[in-house]
C-alpha cells in the first residue's frame, strides 16, 4: 500500500536526491522541484516501502482554494491503481480536513492521460489556458469542489 506522509518543509531538500522524474528533460523537473524550497505550501510524499512514488501538495491560491500539484517518480507507473487511490485520498484530505472548498489542477494538453487521471479523481474540465506556463504550453484547467 502507498503511504502518504506530510513533510516538514525542511525535509523537501532530502527528497530531491531520490527523485527520478517522469517529465523530461530530467534537469527541468529537478529545477522545478528545487524551486519548491521557495514556496510555502503543504507538501506530501508518497512511498511504497522504500520506493519513492511521488511528491505533491497544495499551493494555496486564496482562502479555501488551492491548486494540487504532483511530481511523479518513474516508480508511480508500477503501481497505477494504488497511486490513483492515494492521490484521491490526498485530494479528499484537502477538501475534508484542510478547509478547502475548491481544488484546481492544470494539466499540459500534451499529457493525454493527464485529463483521464483528473476525471478519475472527480475533477471537472473547466477550460483550456493557452501559453499557461513558462514553456508556453497549453493546459487543461480542472477543478473539484465540495
Amino acid at each position: 500500500m502507498i503511504k502518504i506522509s506530510r513533510l516538514d518543509y525542511s525535509q523537501v531538500a532530502d527528497i530531491i536526491d531520490q527523485f527520478n522524474p517522469v517529465i523530461e528533460p530530467e534537469n527541468l523537473a529537478k529545477d522545478l522541484f528545487k524551486s519548491l524550497r521557495n514556496i510555502e505550501e503543504d507538501v506530501m510524499v508518497m512511498t511504497r516501502g522504500s520506493e519513492f512514488i511521488c511528491v505533491g501538495g497544495f499551493k494555496h491560491l486564496r482562502r479555501g482554494v488551492a491548486e494540487v500539484w504532483l511530481f511523479l517518480d518513474k516508480n508511480a507507473y508500477k503501481y497505477k491503481f494504488e497511486f490513483t487511490k492515494a492521490v484521491k485520498r490526498m485530494v479528499d484530505f484537502g477538501l475534508n480536513e484542510m478547509d478547502l472548498h475548491r481544488i484546481e489542477a492544470a494539466v499540459p494538453t500534451s499529457l493525454k492521460n493527464g485529463a483521464k487521471f483528473e476525471r478519475l479523481l472527480g475533477f471537472e474540465l473547466e477550460g483550456v489556458a493557452t501559453n499557461y506556463d513558462s514553456a508556453m504550453q497549453d493546459h487543461w484547467l480542472f477543478a473539484r469542489t465540495k
